[in-house]
């Protein structure tokens, strides 16, 4: 309908028409006219788009450089074609010493076209088993166009000690630390996606502590699209990547559509198939992108269209798939070209979880909300999941840097995000991004300059370093910045910069999103919230000194906010409060905070926030605007739910008005009490939950009874932790919760397990239980089971066990019975600790993997014999024990830890230890002897046996001085942290196989005769009084060291001083 037709509508209604007719009928012709000119907008949306994507791409507006991707080491793809030979000859490469340099890392390079697989392939090789055995230290850094020396060593630094550094912004500092990380581990680091071609001293200053501390065997890995990268840092090899061979792209690009390298057995579409994947020149990526559009319609004329498309035409050499990528984003529905050019805000190295996007979408109402009963969540999550299906996003692993470390049995280093998953995109699915956004998205990352049209209505500022103020305030000035509906800052900007950005932010009138980094130039108070009267999303990063900081109550004033995220950066904990309105923000949905502080807890009256969906703590006090009723109205707030000071609600009543029951989304709720008497003890009932809850602990409840409702009514329960609750006597039936997974009882007075926790329903008990832990409960005597069930009735998943500071527990369902008993009653256990009870005795599990005994204190001896499935044993604190007998059969065990058992001094059957990997004892004056004593006795029926032992961590240098040293044919790494010094250099002669010796804190020892180590390669040496080592001498050392044919380093560490010699 045209504005014309729909003024003559107008003019022509008649006269006699009453006022509320006329009203009615006006309103429903309007409805319908802003029905039909929204239909219109999306029609000229997408030719305006597409259009755009079109001129964008032929005036080549974008730089391939402009936009990279972040990557990490895990893999993505569960089968690789055609790359077996490239993959060998990388392997190779990899682990072949010969043409290693001494004090110089080699340097590997890839080099081929995006998206033809150079970071596939990088990743199949980076964990491959071979590699993982041969490097100590395995590193993932996605380098990207953004070559800053701080910020990928500081990834390096945090990459190999598995620790944070955000705070350290001195290089030599970061590569003094890395150094000493390095030293003396065989290292392998792979920089992927790297640009820089230019700078070369850049790159020498990255690379040289690596050459100062590298072992023989360490590399640099390097992937990039440019040969001129591989000449500038100077690559030893370099692997030149095509795309695929015919056969193998062929099958890769069926089996993407069909799961099947055949086309399914449909021949006619085989024919349009192969036509169509000779368009993309062997790429996988273009093959991933492109079969995904014709997945959605496996039909001939479908293909066919897509074959014969216009967009083909543009494509500019061998190498060009973006016309692939192009065709992919043309043939998508509008709401999702929309949803995925919007991305072109996010920096260059960003990984995003679907809740951000969808989030971001939301603010700027991307999302068709016409659909009754569906959450805009729910909604933005199908479209986020539909570009993934389309090959638009790619997920990336959870895991902190890439990081990939482990060195040695008993240390190993790895930090993680949470459990989210993340994702990102590849370097040419974000050119297209930003190719079709050129138009509406405007990122400042750089000192690239470009006309920035009037149509902008996103910006984001990255990289501000790397931009630097000029660029920043020019861009800033250049920009109508009045119709802004984003704007995005991710770093902390220059201080020259803070007055642009004040002025911008007072000129903008419709801003929907923002993300501002709050520092000592933009502080919250600097900025007037209130005049963004549209906006709905709002995220601040907390990253300045401010130990207490209270948010401006303009922000309150925001009515349509619906996403409130705030990050505390740095690790820091500021006192960070509330305004006292908070909860006039009434269209919030989301109010998350990242760090360890928390703001849920300080929300009053937070009742009002009807549509919040997250609340992780509410906290009930005696004060108006915080009583356990205001959380009667949150009927959507979902995940976890912690309740505390629960002893300020007085009755069942006053508890029920939580209206827990009517909390569908919930999987989690702790209810707390503060330890003492209750005074009504009918409170807990008035707190029961919805069905749906997957999670409930209860912690310091006073009442002598478990609430009714814990077993009937919670079917889909899977953790259950009963915490405290000091007047308990008895358990619920909790035997009979059908996915019960994960059981805690801490803290309980209960004198029995008894019958009564299984049930009296004829079925099975505990189905779905997989760990149970049973902590600190002194008054526990007995755990006995239910004689009427029968054995395979109960606990058949049951695979870990634990029991603490149960000092009165007698009788288990473990104890007096024989193996093909226990193995009815406990099928799948595998792990068993036991802490600080009265010896038990268990001589039957021929089925458990891992065994942990501390501090039992009468436990006199032990006998494992028949623990002939025994993989990882540990005895702690077991002061009274003297004997340990391991048994000829237990042939499985690879890690033994032995420690503060101080009466130890027999040790049998050493046969068992065959297979052992790893040994430490610590605190056993005794264990050397027993050790050698048992070794004797073997050797006088098998004079040649040895162990298979590669690390040994101990506290006695009485080990170098016994025979026993001659059976460790296999030790590659020797920990010893000692305070006695004892005659030792014999027995060192007969560690023929040791490649690295580490000694520390040695404070009598004088002399190390390393040059009796025929395999040694490295020897680091920690202590004060060294003497017989010349430190000051290098022509000493290389003497005393040429005799030996491998060792190419010497570690001197006198603290604070390092000196490393490095031999050729």
């Amino acid at each position: 309908m045209s504005c014309g037709s729909a003024q003559d509508a107008l003019i022509s209604l008649p006269e006699t028409f009453s006022s509320r007719n006329l009203r009615r009928n006006l309103s429903q012709m309007m409805n319908e006219l802003a029905e039909q000119l929204q239909k219109s907008e999306e029609k000229v949306r997408n030719a305006v788009q597409t259009e755009s994507l079109v001129i964008t791409a032929r005036n080549n507006e974008i730089s391939h450089t402009e936009v990279t991707r972040q990557t990490s080491s895990f893999l993505t793809e569960p089968r690789v074609f055609g790359r077996d030979q490239e993959c060998d000859q990388l392997m190779n490469l990899l682990t072949n010493e010969e043409s290693t340099i001494v004090g110089k890392v080699p340097i590997l390079a890839i080099v081929g076209s995006g998206g033809v697989g150079k970071t596939t392939i990088a990743r199949i090789v980076f964990n491959d088993p071979k590699v993982v055995s041969y490097f100590e230290v395995r590193i993932w850094i996605c380098v990207s166009t953004w070559f800053d020396v701080d910020r990928l060593t500081r990834e390096m630094l945090e990459g190999a000690c598995g620790n944070r550094y955000d705070e350290l912004r001195n290089l030599n500092k970061l590569q003094s630390n890395l150094k000493d990380e390095l030293v003396s581990k065989r290292f392998l680091f792979v920089l992927d996606d790297m640009w820089e071609d230019d700078d070369k001293s850049q790159w020498d200053s990255m690379v040289a502590p690596l050459h100062n501390c590298a072992v023989k065997g360490s590399i640099i890995l390097v992937t990039t699209r440019k040969q001129s990268v591989a000449k500038l840092v100077d690559a030893r090899d370099t692997i030149y990547l095509k795309g695929l061979d015919d056969n193998a792209f062929s099958s890769f690009f069926s089996t993407c559509i069909f799961n099947d390298p055949n086309y399914g057995g449909n021949w006619r579409l085989r024919n349009i198939g192969q036509q169509i994947a000779n368009k993309l020149k062997g790429n996988p990526l273009a093959a991933k992108t492109v079969t995904a559009l014709l997945k959605e319609k496996v039909d001939e004329r479908y293909w066919m269209k897509i074959r014969d498309s216009e967009e083909w035409k543009s494509q500019s050499g061998p190498n060009d798939i973006m016309p692939a990528l192009r065709l992919s984003y043309d043939h998508m529905p509008f709401h999702l070209q929309r949803c995925f050019s919007y991305c072109a805000i996010f920096p260059e190295d960003h990984a995003f979880t679907c809740e951000e996007l969808v989030y971001l979408w939301m603010a700027q109402g991307f999302l068709d909300v016409r659909s009754e009963g569906k959450r805009m969540e729910d909604i933005g999550s199908a479209y986020f999941y539909d570009l993934f299906d389309r090959g638009f996003f790619q997920t990336k692993q959870s895991t902190y840097g890439g990081l990939a470390y482990d060195h040695g049995f008993f240390q190993t280093k790895q930090s993680t995000y949470s459990g989210l998953v993340y994702y990102t995109f590849h370097d040419l699915i974000n050119d297209l991004a930003c190719m079709v956004a050129s138009k509406q998205c405007l990122t400042i990352n750089g000192p690239e300059t470009r006309q920035i049209p009037a149509t902008i209505r996103h910006l984001s500022i990255y990289n501000c370093r790397r931009s630097g103020e000029e660029e920043i305030v020019r861009a800033l000035a250049c920009l109508e910045g009045q119709n802004l509906r984003t704007i995005f800052s991710w770093d902390e900007l220059p201080s020259g910069t803070s007055g642009s950005i004040s002025d911008l932010l007072k000129i903008t009138k419709f801003l929907r999103a923002m993300r501002l980094n709050l520092c000592f130039l933009v502080q919250p108070h600097n900025v007037n919230f209130q005049k963004f009267v549209s906006l709905r999303y709002l995220r601040l990063i907390i990253s300045n000194n401010n130990t207490c900081m209270t948010l401006p109550r303009e922000i309150c004033m925001l009515y349509h906010l619906e996403v409130f995220e705030i990050k505390i950066e740095h690790g820091w904990f500021p006192i960070l409060e509330l305004p006292s309105n908070f909860s006039d923000l009434v269209s919030l949905r989301h109010f998350i905070v990242e760090g360890e502080i928390d703001m849920h807890s300080k929300i009053k009256d937070v009742g009002k926030l009807t549509s919040l969906q997250e609340l992780n703590q509410f906290d009930v006090q005696q004060k108006k605007g915080f009583e356990i009723e205001q959380l009667g109205s949150l009927k959507e707030i979902g995940g976890s739910l912690q309740i505390s000071n629960l002893e300020n609600v007085k009755s069942k009543i006053e508890a029920s008005k939580a209206r827990l029951a009517e909390k569908k989304k919930l999987d989690a709720l702790y209810l707390q009490w503060n330890y003492g008497e209750q005074e009504n003890e009918n409170v807990l009932e008035g707190l029961k939950p919805n069905t749906n809850l997957k999670s409930l602990g209860i912690e310091g409840y006073g009442g002598v009874a478990s609430p009714t409702w814990l077993e009937p009514s919670l079917i889909f329960l899977e953790s259950l932790f009963l915490v405290d609750c000091k007047a308990w006597e008895l358990l619920p039936p909790i035997g009979e919760l059908e996915f019960l997974k994960h059981l805690k009882l801490s803290g309980l007075p209960l004198r029995e397990i008894g019958p009564q926790c299984y049930g009296t329903r004829q079925s099975m008990k505990f189905p779905s239980l997989e760990e149970l832990s049973i902590i600190d409960m002194p008054n526990l005597e007995k755990w006995v089971w239910n004689d009427q069930l029968q054995l395979s009735l109960c606990f058949k998943k049951l695979k870990k066990l634990k029991i603490r500071g149960c000092t009165k527990l007698m009788d288990l369902p473990l104890l007096g019975c024989a193996t093909s008993e226990l193995l009815e009653r406990f099928p799948s256990l595998e792990s068993l600790k036991i802490e600080d009870c009265p010896p038990l005795g268990f001589h039957e599990f021929s089925f458990l993997r891992v065994l942990e005994i501390s501090y039992i204190s009468g436990l006199e001896s032990l006998d494992l014999h028949s623990f002939v499935a025994l993989e990882n044993l540990v005895i702690e604190g077991c002061q009274s024990l003297t004997s340990l007998t391991f048994g000829a059969h237990l042939v499985c065990l690879r890690i033994l830890e032995i420690v503060s058992c101080k009466t130890l001094s027999s040790i049998k059957d050493l046969k068992s230890w065959v297979n052992l990997e790893g040994l430490r004892f610590c605190d056993c004056p005794g264990f050397v002897a027993a050790w050698d004593s048992a070794s004797k006795e073997i050797e006088r029926t098998e004079p040649d046996f040895s162990l298979s032992l590669k690390e040994v961590n101990g506290d006695s240098l009485a080990l170098l001085t016994l025979p026993i040293c001659k059976q460790l044919t296999s030790l590659q790494i020797l920990y010893l942290e000692v305070y006695t010094t004892e005659e030792y250099e014999l027995s060192l002669q007969l560690l023929t196989s040791i490649d690295l010796v580490d000694i520390r804190g040695c404070k009598n020892l004088q002399s190390f005769p390393f040059y009796f180590f025929p395999s040694l390669k490295t020897i680091t040496i920690k202590f004060p009084r060294i003497q017989s080592l010349p430190i000051n001498s290098r022509v000493d050392i290389i003497e005393g060291c040429l005799k030996l044919r491998r060792i190419k380093e010497v570690h001197v560490l006198i603290f604070p001083v390092q000196i490393t010699f490095e031999l050729n």
